[in-house]
């Protein structure tokens, strides 16, 4: 088992499911922010013409922490609509999405992974469509 930061929550769940192109573990222990606040991170991103998809993920039954859906609504906002965050539930097979983007927080829906995947490729080719604004 890897030595794990104190930042990982749920170390087990962790090691038995490592992240894409895993190198490691980064130190976060030390860095001091007021009210307890602890880095986040975001499960998985993509960027077409400067609009981003972003993807958080949560075991079944595992609700996202006010503090990362503040940070998350918060870089929505910041985004001015270039920005959409898709929130899965379900780690092996999603079973459940939820779309957060410049038009606010959608129900949760039923879904699968042809459904997610026809969601991403609609994303991308709307992305692509877009000329970029640098």
């Amino acid at each position: 088992m890897l030595y794990l930061s104190m930042a990982i929550k749920f170390p087990k769940a962790f090691n038995g499911n490592l992240p894409a192109g895993f190198d490691g573990v980064f130190e976060w222990d030390y860095l001091e922010f007021p009210r307890n606040i602890t880095p986040m991170d975001i499960d998985g991103s993509v960027e077409i013409k400067g609009n981003f998809l972003m993807f958080e993920t949560k075991d079944t039954g595992v609700e996202i922490p006010k503090g990362q859906f503040q940070a998350l609504s918060r870089l929505v906002e910041l985004g001015n609509g270039r920005i959409t965050i898709i929130f899965l539930w379900g780690k092996d097979i999603p079973w459940v999405m939820q779309v957060l983007s410049k038009n606010g927080l959608e129900p949760r829906i039923p879904t699968s992974r042809m459904h997610l995947n026809n969601y991403v490729k609609l994303w991308a080719e709307l992305a692509d469509r877009q000329s970029y604004r640098g």
